[in-house]
């Protein structure tokens, strides 16, 4: 989620107003991409 989620409080930044709609689902896509394939592994 990149804008209207409940605030956490921590030091970590919101990332909307860096990064593009490509840019985050291209970082979804290759945490997607990491635990499809560690699930054959256990």
């Amino acid at each position: 989620m990149s804008e209207g989620g409940k605030p956490f409080g921590t030091a970590m930044p919101a990332f909307g107003e860096r990064l593009s709609d490509k840019e985050i689902w291209q970082i979804t896509h290759y945490i997607n991409i990491g635990f499809t394939l560690d699930q054959g592994t256990s």
